[in-house]
């Protein structure tokens, strides 16, 4: 299988481990789409569904092939507090309330591609909430102001864009959810069966570690009937993991790393 090939498998992979978890994932990898087969639409960047403001960016790193085709992501109903926070077992996300100026800027490694990433909540009243969603790739910059509930923010950002990475690094919290994050313990976590890739993993806890300053612990998600691995680490208290590192193959195919962010005092 050539490497394009497994990038689009990879990001297919990813849409059903989103979907499986009942939270945002990445819209783009729906495996009924309609995408043309020989083009990696799940890479595309697109701007659907969402009120924008857009920089000069006419490709950013969420389009490593630069192709720009878009393709329906999976089927949803409900919202993201209704569906999205529903996950395995009856575990849920950690709920969160974000604040007026909070932000997170994260390195992120796609394939070959490399981007800056931001999240900026711009205006918070009442459970409104105005996010400011920001690329930075290739000296060009892409901006969307997207607005949601609190509940369902996330889902928003993610049906505003093909390839949202934010709702991954959302998503990756529910791992924390299901065991004790205890250097040294490993626990399984299942799939709800909508996931067409795996039905269980194993979770092996590293132990505490540090991001861009911030403490949190690390640990691996190992499918076991494919060859991935997530490597994620978690900070209390974060609506988002600090860092997130998917493996397939022995080959890293998608990294995000904290390096800036603002939190609430």
């Amino acid at each position: 299988m050539s490497r394009h090939a497994r990038r689009r498998r990879f990001l297919r992979g990813l849409g059903a481990v989103a979907v499986s978890l009942g939270v945002a994932g990445c819209s783009g990898g729906g495996d009924g789409g309609d995408a043309d087969s020989d083009t990696d639409a799940s890479e595309g960047d697109g701007t659907t569904g969402s009120t924008a403001t857009e920089g000069a960016a006419s490709t950013t790193a969420s389009e490593p092939e630069g192709t720009g085709t878009e393709t329906e992501g999976p089927d949803r109903t409900g919202t993201e507090a209704e569906n999205s926070e529903g996950t395995p077992d009856d575990v849920r996300l950690p709920a969160y309330t974000f604040s007026e100026g909070e932000s997170y800027t994260y390195d992120t490694t796609f394939g070959d591609a490399e981007s800056e990433e931001t999240w900026v909540v711009a205006s918070v009243a009442g459970d409104d909430v105005t996010v400011d969603r920001t690329t930075v790739a290739n000296g060009e910059t892409h901006t969307q102001s997207i607005s949601g509930t609190q509940s369902g923010i996330v889902d928003e950002v993610e049906r505003a864009r093909d390839v949202s990475y934010f709702p991954l690094l959302r998503s990756a919290l529910v791992y924390g959810q299901q065991g004790e994050l205890r250097a040294g313990n490993a626990f399984t976590v299942r799939s709800t069966g909508e996931n067409e890739d795996w039905e269980t993993a194993t979770v092996d806890v590293a132990g505490e570690t540090t991001v861009s300053g911030v403490t949190c612990t690390e640990f691996t998600v190992t499918p076991d009937s494919v060859d991935q691995v997530q490597t994620v680490r978690l900070a209390d208290g974060y609506p988002f993991a600090v860092s997130l590192l998917f493996e397939q193959g022995g080959e890293a195919l998608l990294e995000m790393t904290l390096t800036d962010h603002e939190r609430p005092r």
